[in-house]
């Protein structure tokens, strides 16, 4: 009678599917955090080209108040700035004695046109 239920007894034969089930467990974890740490670096990135374009904007809009007040303005006007990180070019009308509308035009290596509208009181 014990015959019968060897195989049920034996243990020879689970080890393999244990292994494989915690080798299988183990690659899933390792891909996926393959995977998070891809993202994660392009997260990054875009992060620090954000940072980038944000300073760009800051820096071109300080600039263009600088040098507002030497300009002698016409209908439309353009200025060109270079710094570290790009280039910024604004283009701005004036529409009354405080008023002022001007599209910035920032240009670096990872983006080749961003555009920022702004109205600013002067």
């Amino acid at each position: 009678m014990k015959k019968l239920y060897r195989i049920i007894n034996d243990e020879k034969g689970y080890y393999l599917s244990y292994v494989m089930l915690i080798t299988t467990i183990l690659l899933l974890l390792i891909t996926s955090t393959i995977g998070i740490y891809r993202n994660e670096i392009q997260i990054t990135e875009n992060t620090i080209e954000q940072i980038k374009l944000e300073t760009l904007i800051q820096m071109g809009f300080a600039s263009f108040k600088r040098d507002y007040i030497q300009l002698e303005i016409g209908e439309e006007n353009n200025l060109q700035y270079e710094f570290p990180d790009g280039n910024v070019e604004i283009q701005f009308i004036q529409h009354s004695e405080t008023e002022v509308n001007m599209n910035m035009i920032i240009r670096t290596e990872a983006i080749p046109r961003y555009i920022v509208t702004k109205r600013i009181l002067i």
